[in-house]
């Protein structure tokens, strides 16, 4: 599926739960009716403006200019992102706690905002 929002908003707007589940709902009607491996879907959600796209990296400059580089050890002064883990990651620790209490087959729905 693809989605034209902002890096890190895929699933719509933070603060807005029936546009994220309509979305999500959305996108996994289309994704099982693909016939086609390789077959992108373009979902008809749209950002409330267009601002983001004259640098669209702008969210990880900001941490840059906050003095948080986030960047792997030797990796380009201009690469903001974290180092890439296989573990789990969380945005604060009530998170991970909330994840490590739920049963793994529904951490998806929680992480949407869905009671399971």
């Amino acid at each position: 599926m693809f989605v034209d929002a902002p890096l890190g908003h895929t699933t719509g707007p933070p603060g807005e739960p029936a546009t994220q589940l309509q979305l999500l709902t959305d996108g996994l009607t289309a994704g099982a009716a693909i016939k086609q491996s390789g077959t992108i879907v373009p979902l008809p959600y749209r950002w409330s403006d267009d601002e983001w796209r004259s640098d669209a990296l702008s969210w990880s400059r900001q941490r840059q200019d906050q003095g948080d580089t986030g960047r792997p050890p030797g990796s380009a002064p201009s690469d903001t992102r974290n180092e890439r883990n296989p573990d789990p990651q969380f945005q604060t620790a009530k998170d991970a706690e909330l994840a490590a209490a739920t049963d793994w087959d529904d951490q998806c729905l929680v992480c949407v905002g869905i009671e399971p």
